[in-house]
């Protein structure tokens, strides 16, 4: 007599999927579907988040560790690219780069970072995560070799989306 199931270990975003259609909200079955693949999909994914800002570091921490990511921090760009380099091949799954940091830069890190001789370093996504959200800004993050550009405050459905494609 179940009229759903919520998958071990719990988070936020399966527990709405089980539970709002019960409530007659008016939830789209493939939303639901979706969201539930997605939190599926992301449970235990390792992040690397280059961010100097404290604040937003824990704002970051806060909302992906909710989900289910793993994350490991680094205090700007060169820090970034030594815990990178210094990681095993496909340690991470994806990084979030800050674009202005203190010692090293976002798009300098970047470029870092492709430029390693190392398996992972050619296709590890890397989504800068910043409020430069002009149209120039995410050329910039195109051009030095970012996968794609988050703006911040961050709009989880969307970077939630955005990571998904990686990690099908």
């Amino acid at each position: 007599g179940a009229d759903g199931f919520i998958r071990k270990p719990l988070f936020r975003s399966a527990l709405s999927a089980a539970i709002l259609p019960l409530f007659n909200k008016e939830v789209q079955a493939a939303e639901v579907m979706e969201e539930a693949e997605t939190a599926a999909n992301i449970q235990g994914k390792r992040l690397l988040i280059a961010e100097d800002n404290e604040l937003n570091w824990e704002i970051a921490n806060e909302l992906l560790t909710s989900e289910g990511f793993v994350l490991e921090w680094a205090e700007n760009g060169q820090e970034c690219v030594e815990k990178f380099q210094s990681s095993e091949p496909h340690t991470y799954d994806a990084i979030l780069m800050d674009l202005r940091m203190p010692v090293m830069n976002g798009f300098e890190a970047t470029e870092a970072i492709r430029a390693m001789e190392r398996e992972d370093a050619a296709d590890i996504p890397i989504i800068a995560m910043t409020a430069d959200a002009f149209t120039d800004d995410i050329k910039k993050c195109l051009e030095c070799g970012m996968n794609g550009h988050a703006a911040k405050p961050l709009n989880m459905p969307e970077l939630l989306r955005m990571l998904q494609k990686y990690f099908l």
